[in-house]
């Protein structure tokens, strides 16, 4: 099976899934390759309007697939091509909508800053994890500033604490917060508000509120830079080290 998986719901609506429920659908190059690549194919359906992005499985994404960075040696491939994906997917001309279950973890959170829409499920957490491995969420930290701002990124970016999805709706991460059992049943009502906007002045707007928000090529190639740079430091090999070993870094206090 592929890890992203295109769906055409109706000529005007999509659903893309990110299918590695095993793994928690976890952001490697291959998943990330086949999102970019499906991404080409999105832009060209001129009839398409709206496309609804979930996950397999019991979480949206748990972030970046660590494993498969250390085993493979792909985290520099890795970091640029989500930078290039997040790109890519904020400049979409359609209705982006995630549908949020279970939890949503670094890069899956720079996803949902790049949507139109984000409901939630109850039941989901969130969080920032980077800096208790060593490592920096740099990649989606123009995204999530945009987004959150400056002054809420500062306590949940740098404390790194898990969070539940009442506090991310007050941080602006997701726009609702629904039962589980009435999750489908609000996607589907925000698809209907989508479909009833015009559609050239839909794409209009949106184009308008990309150019105010998008980062520059100058600052992504900065932030894959610094990412790259600190996974190799000391830091980072003795966190994710010890999120392997399943205990605590060296800088916890021992107290």
């Amino acid at each position: 099976m592929p890890d992203v998986i295109y769906v055409k719901r109706q000529a005007q609506v999509g659903e893309l899934v990110l299918n590695r429920a095993a793994k928690l659908n976890a952001l490697n190059v291959p998943l990330l390759r086949q999102f970019t690549e499906l991404m080409v194919q999105i832009k060209q359906d001129q009839a398409l309007r709206v496309l609804v992005l979930r996950g397999a499985g019991r979480l949206f994404c748990g972030g970046a697939d660590l494993a498969a960075a250390v085993e493979e040696g792909t985290l520099d491939d890795a970091s640029r091509l989500l930078s290039h994906l997040l790109h890519e997917f904020s400049q979409l001309p359609l209705a982006t909508i995630a549908k949020v279950t279970g939890g949503a973890y670094g890069g899956g959170i720079g996803l949902l800053c790049c949507c139109d829409c984000v409901i939630a499920a109850q039941n989901t957490r969130f969080a920032f994890g980077e800096l208790k491995l060593g490592l920096v969420p740099a990649i989606i930290l123009p995204y999530v500033l945009a987004t959150m701002g400056a002054r809420q990124a500062r306590r949940y970016c740098l404390s790194a604490e898990t969070f539940d999805s009442s506090i991310a709706l007050h941080l602006n991460l997701v726009h609702e917060v629904v039962a589980d059992d009435a999750l489908d049943g609000v996607i589907e009502r925000q698809i209907q508000y989508f479909l009833h906007t015009a559609p050239q002045a839909f794409r209009q707007v949106k184009t308008l509120i990309q150019q105010s928000h998008a980062p520059s090529q100058e600052e992504r190639e900065a932030c894959v830079r610094l990412s790259s740079t600190l996974w190799r430091g000391d830091e980072a090999q003795a966190g994710i080290q010890a999120f392997f070993d399943q205990c605590l870094p060296p800088w916890v206090p021992s107290s």
